[in-house]
């Protein structure tokens, strides 16, 4: 009983730690640390992991390449 406990708790920390992503805003490059923060908040505060297409969002340090955002290297 003791080793079904020890695999349930494993596998809940798993899930919590893959629930909070991957994307270091201080590491960006392509956009300031404040444009991926809020970009991370937008995603946050409108349910963004149920998104129909959520692609690469807070998944990657390349906020840049996520669905639907596109950066342009002049500005």
């Amino acid at each position: 009983m003791k080793l079904i406990n020890l695999y349930q708790t494993i596998i809940l920390i798993l899930f919590c730690l893959n629930a909070y992503a991957a994307t270091d805003c201080s590491t960006v490059t392509k956009i300031s640390q404040v444009e991926c923060e809020s970009l991370l908040q937008l995603y946050d505060s409108t349910d963004g992991a149920n998104w129909i297409n959520n692609d690469g969002w807070n998944v990657t340090n390349i906020p840049c390449s996520w669905t639907g955002i596109t950066c342009n290297d002049n500005e």
